[in-house]
């Protein structure tokens, strides 16, 4: 059944789609949309549950990662510090503020700060580039 899921192209939706434009507000996630060889039926919600990014959803990533790379860069240096640390941005390790805290020196609770007041602005910066 998986390798069935996988056969499937988007081609094969669209054409389903198309054929059936008569009842396309009828279309349900359930809605019957092929039939392999063995006789199991594939549903849309069957192919939607693929677990593998498509293409564009990679490139979309992508650029969403360096638009927030670009908002790092205007962060003093050790809000991009902590923050690279925190979310993985040197060798996708995630280390607990309490980590942080102790390799800077710092206390547990001055890391939290840290945090907490680089992230809106990262989302901030982010908005505007996005």
């Amino acid at each position: 059944m998986k390798h069935f899921q996988q056969v499937l192209t988007a081609n094969e939706i669209l054409m389903f789609l198309r054929t059936n434009r008569k009842r396309e507000n009828d279309i349900s996630l359930l809605t019957p949309i092929n039939e392999d060889a063995h006789g199991n039926i594939m549903t849309f919600e069957q192919v939607l549950k693929d677990e593998k990014p498509i293409a564009e959803e990679t490139v979309i990533q992508r650029i969403e990662c360096e638009a927030i790379r670009e908002s790092l860069a205007e962060l003093s240096d050790i809000e991009q510090e902590v923050i690279k640390l925190r979310f993985g941005f040197y060798d996708n390790t995630i280390y607990k503020q309490e980590e942080i805290a102790n390799m800077f020196g710092y206390s547990q609770s001055y890391i939290s700060r840290v945090i907490k007041g680089a992230c809106p602005k990262i989302r901030q910066k982010y908005l505007q580039k996005i």
